[in-house]
């Protein structure tokens, strides 16, 4: 099964190689300012897919930790209930 997986990451390592050296012509790039930038396809097509990536990791992460936090506020509203029942309870 390991040789399975390490032929598998092989033969996407020589696609990846091969996808880029067919994609090594230059592409100009025009920014907002400034004269234009003259890159590698391959470069302008890694740099997309990190940006994308990086976007989408990013949209993650925060829309965890708003989760946390709302799960969190929620958990305390529900001890805050819990402990004021328990305090009627034993009057």
């Amino acid at each position: 099964m390991r040789v399975l997986a390490y032929l598998l990451y092989f033969l996407f390592s020589v696609l990846i190689v091969i996808f880029a050296t067919q994609n090594m012509q230059p592409v100009a790039i025009y920014l907002v300012l400034g004269p234009p930038l003259n890159l590698p396809l391959i470069v302008v097509i890694g740099l997309s897919f990190f940006i994308g990536f990086s976007s989408a990791l990013l949209n993650v992460v925060l829309r965890t930790a708003k989760g946390n936090s709302a799960r969190k506020r929620v958990r305390q509203e529900s001890q805050r209930k819990e402990l004021t029942h328990r305090r009627e309870l034993y009057r």
